[in-house]
Parts: structure tokens; sequence; C-alpha cells
């Protein structure tokens, strides 16, 4: 939310060049971003495939829609908030990728639902940290489904047994409360 939000507001940053955007709206567009990169397994895109992803947030936020234009919007995240930079000449990544994994979690969590997704990709090494922030910020009937789709998939695949049972046991780590059984 600092990086966001509360470090010009409290420094008195004029941000007159840039569209008015909430700490929640933000953070959508964030989230948007975000869960592309992880479901195409990418940490670095095009900057016009992130404006694609931005205008297609955009069709869900009437107030803005026809206000603001995608690229303003990326233009603000990469210059002000510090979350996502260009690394070469027109493209856009995360400056960490745990910024990446973090809201494509979240995205999995409140905006998708994607639960069976995150279990089917369990096996892919590229999504551990992803799962595992899933299951911490998951809701408990979402965290059960994801814990006990990941044991099953180790009990039903031999190859990857140790693999995914670890991962259900780093997930069992962030949670804070799961149901008994």
């Amino acid at each position: 939310k600092m990086l966001l939000y509360e470090r010009e507001r409290e420094r008195d940053i004029s941000l007159k060049e840039y569209p008015r955007l909430s700490y929640r709206q933000q953070t959508s567009f964030l989230k948007a971003i975000a869960y592309w990169l992880q479901k195409n397994g990418k940490s670095e895109v095009e900057q016009s495939r992130v404006e694609s992803r931005i205008a297609h947030a955009l069709k869900s936020m009437p107030d803005l829609r026809d206000n603001i234009e995608p690229r303003d919007v990326l233009r603000l995240l990469k210059d002000r908030s510090g979350i996502l930079v260009e690394p070469t000449v027109a493209t856009v990544a995360f400056t960490h990728q745990t910024f990446q994994e973090y809201f494509a979690a979240q995205a999995i969590v409140e905006e998708e639902d994607d639960i069976g997704l995150v279990v089917n990709r369990a096996h892919d090494r590229q999504w551990r940290e992803t799962i595992i922030l899933t299951a911490g910020l998951a809701k408990p009937s979402q965290r059960r489904e994801i814990i006990h789709g990941i044991v099953a998939r180790g009990d039903e695949e031999l190859e990857l047994r140790h693999y995914l049972h670890l991962l259900a046991i780093s997930c069992l780590e962030i949670v804070t409360e799961l149901a008994p059984e």
C-alpha cells in the first residue's frame, strides 16, 4: 500500500499528469497483469500486451473505462509505484518475482477462484511460490481444496509424490487455520 498509494500522499507529491486511481484500482490492474504473466509462464512481456490486460480490466470498471487510457495506467504503475519496470525497451516486468507471485495469488483467490488451475500446476516449479502464497491468502474452503488436491495428486503420481507432498507441507506452514480433517 505504501508503494502504490501512501508514499505520494504523505510526501504531498502531485500526480496531475497521471490518472487518479485508488489503491484498490491499482491493485486490480497489478493482479490482472501478474495473473496473466503467471498463467503464461512469463516474467517479462511486451508493453502492448500489458496494455491489453489493463484494457481488459478497465472493461469491468465503469467509473474508469471511458476516461482512462491503458498506457496512462501503465505509466503510473511504472513511474510511481516501483512495482513494475521496463527492463528493456517496450517491455514490462515486476521489479521482483515475489511481487508477481503475490499479486497472481491474490487474483487466484479474490478474482478468479482458479483453485483447480493451482492444483493442476502444482508439479510446475515456477508455480511453487505462487501456490504457497495462494494457500496463505485463500479462504478456508479454497485452502482445503488446494492442500487436498496436491496431496491427492502426490498419492496418484508416484514420480512426483515427494515434490507434491513437500509442496503441500509448505502450504501448511503458511496457513493460519485449516479444518481438522
